[in-house]
């Protein structure tokens, strides 16, 4: 996928147009900054959506997810409505690290979507402040 790190200022992607920013992570919390420079990235990209990939879904109430998976869908759609981001929301169920955990969630929301939501190196840009988290994907 193409990248583009949180830190950095938003530009136009070569293979445009993107057609989702895809946004993975537990999201215990989103940040005024997160959702100005979503919102940068929306407006850089007319037409896209932010996919909001909440990881470890299926865990609540331990020490490395504190909070089920349902609040945290409940957040995030809270924030996206409020900030006016065009997003969709998908829970991932927890999964044992392996190399290819993020072809894992680009292929959990495809068959959650039944298709419709294709995510390629194409039409995608990951915004994501962990150069390991980009590097997967």
């Amino acid at each position: 996928m193409n990248d583009q790190t949180a830190g950095s200022a938003p530009t136009a992607c070569k293979n445009a147009p993107v057609r989702y920013i895809l946004f993975p992570g537990r999201h215990h919390l989103v940040t005024d900054f997160q959702v100005r420079h979503l919102t940068a990235l929306v407006a850089a990209h007319p037409g896209a959506d932010v996919v909001w990939a909440i990881t470890s879904a299926d865990h609540g109430g331990t020490q490395r997810n504190p909070f089920p998976g349902s609040r945290r869908l409940g957040l995030v759609e809270a924030v996206a409505a409020s900030a006016g981001l065009p997003s969709l929301t998908f829970l991932i169920a927890n999964r044992r690290p392996k190399a290819d955990f993020a072809h894992y969630v680009i292929e959990e929301i495809r068959t959650q979507t039944g298709g419709t939501v294709a995510m390629t190196p194409a039409n995608t840009l990951v915004a994501c402040s962990t150069p390991a988290v980009i590097a997967d994907y």
